[in-house]
């Protein structure tokens, strides 16, 4: 089960990308009611949305303000409870998002990979 969280529940955790979700940021917040809060660090300011995988960990969902409006990053906890495979734990979370599986994408051997055509190494 996922839950929202506020930006307080972040301190003490650190967090690193791991894939783009070609989704607009707009259907977050329009279609599934989600609040994004505003940040800024070194490079830009941010949207960003937090949230908890029950039993699993946290995660973000973020936009830098400059950046395309089309997709979101993924970030996940350092200490984030993976237990599965990587295509598997994707898999997982675009469930718990409501987002379709196929719309994950990241960078693997510096090639680009998704959900839709896992390759072997990252395949559930």
């Amino acid at each position: 089960m996922i839950n929202r969280l506020g930006p307080e529940s972040l301190a003490g955790t650190d967090f690193s990308p791991i894939a783009e979700l070609h989704v607009p940021i707009m259907w977050f917040k329009n279609d599934m009611g989600v609040e994004f809060y505003r940040g800024q660090d070194d490079l830009d300011d941010y949207e960003y949305a937090t949230f908890e995988i029950e039993g699993r960990g946290k995660l973000i969902l973020m936009r830098y303000v400059n950046a395309p409006t089309d997709y979101v990053s993924l970030l996940l906890a350092d200490n984030f409870a993976w237990g599965q495979t990587f295509g598997a734990t994707m898999a997982s979370i675009a469930e718990e998002l409501r987002v379709p599986p196929w719309l994950f994408h990241w960078r693997e051997g510096g090639e680009e990979a998704s959900l839709a055509a896992p390759r072997s190494a990252v395949a559930a």
